[in-house]
């Protein structure tokens, strides 16, 4: 029935029919992929059940709301088609969490009805066999006493066999056999035991028997516990246990011997008459023969019970180590450790600490060694450190070497050792992510390449963004090389081998040439069979010296020259399986992305350029927005083609401009706390602005920031529209009574009408101004908000994030409806905790940039507070740069049907009034209600709008430069979207 379903997958119903027959419960308690666990089902159609079972079916839970997964690890089964079983399975789930965050559930997440997850379940089947191992061993044979060793006249050891008359050694008799020696005969004394060098004969007999049933692995009996299944696609049949069947003699070694004389005889020269004895040295033999078997079997059955500890090893970090890769950290300490009852670490972050810590007093805190204090599991999920300086006392006598050699003591930092040497005396040893910060400009120290190597010479790291600027290959090449890995005779041979496995490596970069050379020499980083990806963080924008072009083009090259020899690098690894890999393969196709510093934006190498990586590789962030990474796939083509309309237009129009001035730039007053230019990727788009921070003697520019809040709300703006121009009105900030920067009113007003003198097209307050005479007409704040109303700017401004909107929360408060009240949402589009109600719209607000990339050493406390940016002001900025994004689609619509229209090219109008009628806010609501759907929570989904376009401008930027080839993507352009736009106006 499943190969035909199979067979027959193409049809419409084929592989429906096998769904639901795979989801029907039998007597509601289990599927058939349950009962297909408790039947010795052959091992090809259990495979074929499991590759065809979706999601949901895996999902099902049977009586105990076991998942077919709780099945499938089950530690009596643990051989190596179990294992290759959940391999697949694996795959199955890195398939199905593809795109989805790392909150998202599947089949893997799901817990029994005890909360026992697919981890727990196979270390509870293996403790449970290991506590019936223990029962049925039986006790340790004592050594002999005196009351047990053998009296005078019974059999002694064959040298110590005397004669208890006349004091004289007993006569041999003729020699007899011994069948299975090496030469065929060997001639025994008759009457005495086997000499030592029959015993030696004998060993080698058992240790031939013990490596021929080494090969076979057949099941062996086990009475007092339940066995251990090694082969459950094997023939039954051939079971030499089956009932009916006769056990194969052959397996055994038997010693005969040949005697045969049993009778009573003289010995000579004496009347004394002796029994012959032979027949009982005979009985002896046996006992040793079968006492060799045992042994043997014995032998057999510790290797099979090796091999399958062994397997249950590597599920375990498999596991382990592939959900840590993909899940959360909530999920994790659930998945490994349920409620965790022994409060086990899985991850260590030194945020939010000291900056500067004495090691006697962190120690102190947290505890040295596994014994005391914080306990961790040997692999770390991340492992994260800011700048930190440790202070270490020294000892007298260190103090006395220091001042012999401190002309030629090193001065790199060692802070970071303290803390991965802690760490490892914890018991740590693998850490899927590194993060280490260091200062940009060196001048507070930053650890040398000498220090790096020998804190991570023990560790396997996965992620390493160790923040140090063009950090040397070699030193990269070193991480995990001092790692130990026990031999097969070793007593600890069962625990998993561990190799170095680098997948991906974030690299600060200076800007150099010959870096990107040194990292992609084939000594360097191609000889790292598991890398997957290389994040390039680029020189901040007043470090670079080169144009964006050229850097892109160097970026280009070094992925070129990185994967071209990484090929040439000669494969000596062992093989890896094909048929189910769960990562990508060693020596794999190696990727690499370009990072904006200031944004966190992430370009990706295409044949094409250097483009926004959302249509390469799925990034997978904890705090990634499906929303933003629409917006930047979309920003990056989208500037070159306004740049092309107005450029064209103006050329066929002799430079000469529209009466309605549609090729002009959009303005965004941005009023806050000014714009740090230094800092901004695009300076060109930051205008001179205007400064309401007046001191006794001075007024601070508004080119800088007094707590870099307004600088990210100038980042957040050109991430969504760069070709936005933005006019910063820096205000004076102060703290109120609570504890939270606030405005003074007057120059809130003021700066609202400084933006209606610069014609601002939108207006961005990423504040909240409480005023108890809100309803007054002669509140100077209330009448510029009209007038500028009136006419039809655009404003923006950010929902209180502790509490609801009321009467007196300028600047909204007096005209609501006229206001885009703007809401933080959660990266799945949730509304964030602190949003109120009464919301316009909600954007991205909640861990918009995870952090600061780079930054100055020289930064203060307040601009290292805003790297996390959380809440309803980022949203703001978010919602004000999609609003421009909108205007200047509109525009770049209208200057292509004039473009077109010149070329006798017939495409319907868009009147260029319609660029005033969009500035209101409701025409301007539903352009962006147009972009997509819109939950519940008022939040767009905006990718189902901009994705086609996206693909749109860049076919067009594929032809950008014949005419011809090229109107034809304007006019669809216009067609697809530009219409849309136009007709939000109602």
């Amino acid at each position: 029935m499943i190969s035909t379903c199979v067979n027959h997958k193409n049809q419409p119903n084929g592989i429906d029919c096998l769904n639901n027959a795979l989801c029907y419960a039998h007597d509601g308690k289990e599927t058939a992929l349950h009962a297909a666990f408790g039947e010795k089902l052959n091992w090809k159609s259990l495979k074929m059940l499991m590759e065809h079972a979706t999601n949901e079916t895996l999902s099902i839970g049977d009586n105990m709301k076991k998942t077919p997964m709780h099945h499938a690890v089950q530690f009596q089964k643990c051989n190596q088609q179990r294992a290759a079983l959940i391999d697949l399975l694996i795959q199955k789930d890195s398939a199905e969490r593809l795109y989805k965050p790392k909150s998202a559930t599947t089949f893997l997440d799901m817990c029994d009805k005890n909360d026992c997850s697919v981890y727990q379940e196979h270390e509870n089947t293996r403790r449970s066999w290991e506590q019936q191992m223990s029962r049925s061993r039986p006790p340790p044979k004592s050594v002999p006493g005196p009351a047990e060793l053998p009296r005078t006249g019974d059999r002694l050891l064959p040298r110590d066999i005397k004669s208890q008359a006349n004091g004289r050694e007993l006569k041999t008799d003729a020699p007899t056999k011994v069948s299975g020696n090496r030469d065929g005969e060997k001639p025994i004394r008759k009457g005495q035991a086997l000499t030592v060098t029959e015993e030696r004969e004998l060993l080698r007999q058992k240790k031939k028997e013990e490596e021929h049933a080494r090969l076979k692995r057949d099941d062996l009996p086990v009475k007092d516990y339940k066995p251990i299944l090694n082969d459950e696609y094997a023939d039954r049949e051939s079971s030499p246990h089956r009932p009916g069947k006769k056990p194969d003699m052959d397996k055994s070694i038997h010693l005969t011997i040949i005697d045969p004389f049993r009778q009573t005889e003289t010995t000579p020269n004496t009347g004394i008459r002796r029994t012959n004895t032979g027949r009982d040295k005979v009985g002896e033999s046996d006992n040793r023969a079968k006492e060799a078997n045992q042994m043997a079997a014995a032998a057999q059955k510790e290797e099979k019970i090796r091999n399958h500890i062994n397997n249950s090893n590597k599920i375990l970090q498999k596991l382990k180590l592939y959900y840590m890769r993909t899940r959360n950290p909530e999920m994790v300490m659930f998945f490994l450790y349920g409620n965790n009852a022994n409060d086990i670490q899985t991850g260590f972050d030194y945020r939010g600490s000291p900056p500067q810590i004495s090691w006697n007093d962190f120690k102190k805190r947290f505890g040295s060694g596994q014994a005391r204090g914080y306990k961790f599991d040997p692999v770390l999920q991340y492992a994260i450190f800011p700048y930190v300086k440790v202070i270490v006392k020294p000892s007298p006598s260190d103090k006395a070497a220091s001042e012999n050699v401190s002309n030629r003591s090193p001065s790199g930092r060692k802070d970071i050792k303290f803390f991965l040497d802690w760490l490892y005396e914890k018991g740590v040893r693998h850490i899927i992510k590194l993060s280490v910060e260091e200062p940009i400009d060196g001048g507070q120290g930053v650890h040398g390449d000498q220090t790096i190597q020998e804190t991570l010479g023990r560790l396997v790291i996965e992620h390493l963004d160790w923040k140090k600027t063009d950090l040397d290959p070699e030193t990269i090449l070193h991480v995990g090389s001092q790692i130990k890995k026990p031999s097969s005779e070793s007593p600890n041979d069962l625990d998993p081998v561990v190799e170095s496995q680098m997948r991906k490596l974030t690299l600060i970069w200076s800007g150099s040439n010959a870096v990107l050379r040194a990292w992609s020499d084939e000594d360097a980083l191609p000889k790292m069979r598991f890398l997957q990806e290389v994040e390039i963080i680029r020189p901040l924008p007043h470090m670079i010296c080169d144009s964006k072009d050229w850097i892109d083009n160097r970026i280009r090259d070094f992925e070129g020259r990185l994967n071209k020899n990484r090929n040439s690098v000669p494969e000596d690894l062992p093989s890896f399986s094909q048929d189910v890999p769960v990562d990508d393969p060693p020596s794999g196709y190696i990727r690499v992305k370009l990072v904006d510093p200031t944004t966190g934006t992430k370009l990706g190498v295409t044949p094409h350029g250097v483009h926004p990586t959302t249509f390469l590789a799925t990034d997978k962030g904890i705090n990634a927005h499906q929303w933003l990474r629409s917006v930047d796939e979309f920003a990056y083509v989208m500037a070159p083609f306004w740049k092309s309309m107005v450029d064209r237009f103006l050329d066929i129009n002799q430079k000469l401009g529209t009466a309605e001035q549609v090729e002009k730039p959009v303005t965004i007053a941005l009023i806050d706390d000014g714009v740090n230019k230094f800092e901004i990727d695009q300076p060109n788009q930051i205008l001179e602005g205007k400064s309401f921070d007046f001191h006794d003697e001075t007024v601070m520019p508004p080119y800088l920031s007094s707590s870099s809040h307004g600088t990210t709300m100038a980042r957040m703006i050109l991430r969504v529209c760069p070709m936005a121009e933005i006019y910063p009105i820096r205000l004076k900030t102060f703290k109120n009574p609570n504890g939270n920067f606030s405005i003074h009113a007057d120059y809130a007003a003021r700066a609202i009408q400084a933006a209606l003198d610069k014609k601002a097209d939108i207006i961005s307050m990423s504040w909240t101004l409480p005023m108890e005479n809100s309803q007054n007409t002669d509140n100077p704040v209330r009448n510029v908000l009209q007038q500028a109303i009136n006419r039809n700017v655009l404003m923006f401004c950010s929902a209180p994030d502790q509490g609801k909107f009321t009467l007196s929360d300028y600047p909204s408060a007096p005209f609501p409806k006229e206001f885009f009240r703007i809401g933080a949402a959660n990266a799945d589009g949730t509304v964030f905790g602190w949003t109120p109600e009464g919301i316009t719209f909600i954007l991205p607000g909640v861990h918009v940039i995870e952090d600061q990339i780079r930054r100055k050493s020289s930064m203060s406390a307040q601009e290292k507070g805003t790297a996390d940016h959380t809440g309803s002001s980022v949203a703001t900025a978010l919602g004000a740069g999609l609003a421009a994004m909108i205007l200047y689609c509109l525009k770049a619509s209208i200057l292509g049907i004039r473009i077109a229209n010149r070329n006798s090219d017939a495409i319907p109008a868009i009147p260029a009034e319609r660029l005033n009628q969009i500035k209101r806010r409701d025409a301007m609501k539903g352009a962006f209600e147009s972009l997509g759907s819109l939950t519940p929570n008022k939040f767009i989904q905006i990718w189902e709008g901009l994705g086609k376009v996206t693909e749109i401008l860049r076919n067009w930027q594929r032809v950008e430069s014949d005419p011809d080839a090229s109107l034809k993507f304007v006019k669809e352009f216009i067609e697809e979207f530009g219409v849309k736009l136009a007709n939000s106006v109602k």
